[in-house]
């Protein structure tokens, strides 16, 4: 039988173990290394600002700093479980991808916004285009380090958000999407030719109905779900804010 364990932050210590998961605290993990998780994210923030006007909140989802830190962490814990496969978030853990093939894991993204299109949505929070944001990224002299230490680290060239499409190295082959294909965000020709060309595979895994029409409505979604409840039908039901 396959094990699964899970890292996550403690508070959802008690809901992964009820699955009958493993549970490992991400805090736990980078305190082995003298690394204190969240001290270090706020202070990948302040090293951001250093040199860039504006918001440095754009390096939570599209800097590097945090990524060079972490990437030995999670090698050192791969090679402890030498687990099967690794599940991953594209966007929060890109470091667990990038420790993955260095140790030649499988893995598997698993995308909890609307597709591969929604890293357009993210950038407009910042006010900006997706060039206009990978240039503020270029330009910035502590993630440019962070780049350079992750390519040294990985034998390997990456743009890691210095050029578009934004994220685009942070999936692997299989990448799951929990929402239906008719629900995603569109995503242009040209990021969609860099996908095909990387041999990227997006698998949209929504609710087993029939896609949404234009005059339906989320109410209409809530009674077909009461009516399920009442008639002790089975459900399968992942709300990820798409709905």
């Amino acid at each position: 039988d396959l094990q699964v364990e899970y890292v996550c932050d403690a508070a959802f210590r008690d809901a992964i173990r009820e699955t009958g998961a493993i549970f490992h605290d991400v805090e736990d993990i980078c305190a082995e290394h003298g690394i204190n998780f969240k001290e270090m994210l706020v202070d990948c923030l302040a090293e951001y600002a250093e040199d860039n006007s504006g918001d440095p909140a754009w390096g939570n989802i599209f800097g590097s700093i945090a990524t060079e830190k972490l990437i030995p962490v999670f090698l050192d814990f791969f090679r402890s479980l030498s687990p099967k496969v690794v599940v991953y978030c594209p966007i929060r853990c890109p470091y667990a991808h990038f420790a993955s093939q260095v140790l030649r894991i499988r893995d598997v993204s698993l995308l909890t916004e609307p597709g591969p299109g929604s890293m357009i949505r993210e950038v407009r929070k910042f006010g900006e285009t997706p060039g206009q944001l990978a240039e503020r990224i270029r330009s910035n002299t502590a993630n440019a380090k962070a780049v350079e230490g992750i390519r040294a680290l990985l034998k390997k060239v990456l743009s890691l958000n210095t050029f578009e499409p934004l994220c685009h190295e942070n999936y692997t082959q299989l990448n799951l999407v929990a929402t239906l294909q008719s629900l995603a965000d569109p995503l242009s020709e040209k990021d969609a030719c860099v996908y095909f060309a990387q041999g990227n595979k997006f698998e949209f895994l929504g609710p087993l109905r029939d896609p949404f029409s234009p005059e339906e409505t989320c109410s209409e979604l809530m009674d077909e779900i009461r009516e399920a409840v009442y008639t002790r039908s089975d459900i399968v039901y992942v709300s990820m804010g798409q709905i």
